[in-house]
């Protein structure tokens, strides 16, 4: 997804647009989707400076940590970026970034692509761990069986009561406390 940098004024340029997989770079490895990807930005000239924030939303397909059964999820997430000029011969490639550098991305020609840092904040956004439902029950550790659907037929480990502490393992094995 490109901006045109003639188009942006200080006054604005606003844009919306549906936005697919291939035009922000996203690998469907990475992220995914089951739709498009809604951009809704605005972009205005500060100085030598271009400065873009907006929203980017979708949906996309991703497994619940307990069944591991796919479920959809709306996900949105917000971005501001700081685009600036390199001008050729300005050396940007082998000068050191400043501390005032930090969050800047520098830019040749007459347009900005937008796509890689809209991936990005979208793979920010992405949930580190997901249920299908609250009350999820999960799978069945001996026989892999959903238990949402109903209970499985394995028998009952035994092993499931409460770990010892730390005090009942030194009086069982004779040290101190």
């Amino acid at each position: 997804m490109k901006i045109n940098v003639h188009a942006v004024t200080e006054e604005g340029l606003t844009l919306s647009d549906k936005a697919t997989a291939e035009m922000l770079g996203i690998a469907t490895t990475d992220l995914p989707l089951t739709a498009d990807v809604d951009v809704s930005l605005t972009a205005f000239k500060v100085q030598q400076a271009i400065h873009v924030s907006g929203t980017a939303r979708t949906t996309i397909r991703i497994e619940c940590a307990r069944c591991l059964k796919e479920v959809p999820h709306a996900l949105s997430s917000r971005f501001q970026m700081v685009f600036k000029e390199s001008v050729a011969g300005d050396g940007r490639a082998e000068q050191q970034v400043g501390e005032g550098d930090v969050g800047i991305t520098y830019f040749t020609g007459h347009e900005i692509e937008v796509g890689p840092e809209i991936r990005q904040s979208l793979l920010l956004a992405m949930p580190m761990r997901l249920l299908c439902k609250a009350d999820c029950k999960g799978l069945c550790p001996q026989c892999g069986r959903d238990l949402n659907s109903g209970p499985c037929r394995c028998v009952a480990d035994s092993r499931k009561e409460q770990p010892a502490t730390m005090a009942d393992l030194m009086k069982k094995w004779g040290g101190r406390h």
